[in-house]
């Protein structure tokens, strides 16, 4: 074949190695999601929560497996809320967790889980302002916000640095401005609506 077909068998002499690579690549996840598996509400059945953080992990536990895995190592977990995520991440492979968390209910719950948990380390202050420079492990960071963003390229640092760039999270001005107009023109339907049914019921009575 390599005689009769000598580019094709160069092709296929590129191609199989990657083939290989990517064969072994799914073989390799689909055991770790084995070994790992997937958790469900009852394993959180124990851990005292909120009403808030109770309503969050049971609306986003599926979608956590999805977004918030793989983790290794060290988690910094900001806004841990009762530490649901925390026994998450730890459910599913992290070493340590570093729980952010302000709020005094959800907070007492928190130190309630895992104040003596040697694996789990309580920062109890509310964060403002963030920058994250963490030499490569921000691949995989999931960031969740409340309103419509847009991210800016600030600086690309220079040669010899590769693929360095200072981004920031800032909010998008034009989606937030139609926000308010359909919000505006929302209110002003129901508005209308409103003194339409009055005038009615009013010329009904007559």
């Amino acid at each position: 074949m390599r005689g009769r077909f000598p580019q094709l068998w160069s092709v296929l002499s590129f191609v199989r190695p990657h083939m290989l690579f990517i064969i072994v690549a799914l073989l390799a996840e689909h055991e770790r999601r084995n070994v790992i598996g997937m958790c469900n509400l009852d394993d959180f059945k124990d851990l005292k929560m909120t009403p808030d953080c109770r309503r969050t992990l049971e609306l986003e536990l599926g979608v956590w497996h999805r977004v918030y895995l793989p983790v290794k190592g060290t988690v910094l977990d900001v806004g841990a809320g009762s530490g649901e995520t925390a026994l998450f991440y730890l459910k599913h492979g992290a070493d340590h967790v570093v729980c952010i968390e302000c709020d005094p209910a959800a907070l007492d719950n928190l130190r309630q889980n895992f104040g003596h948990e040697p694996r789990v380390t309580i920062v109890p202050v509310r964060i403002d302002n963030i920058k994250i420079d963490i030499e490569g492990s921000e691949e995989g960071m999931v960031l969740e916000t409340h309103f419509p963003v847009a991210f800016s390229k600030e600086w690309i640092v220079p040669a010899p640095a590769r693929d360095v760039i200072l981004w920031k999270v800032k909010p998008n001005k034009y989606i937030q401005a139609f926000r308010r107009v359909q919000d505006a023109v929302h209110k002003n339907r129901i508005r209308i609506a409103h003194r339409t049914r009055l005038i009615i019921d009013r010329k009904i009575s007559r």
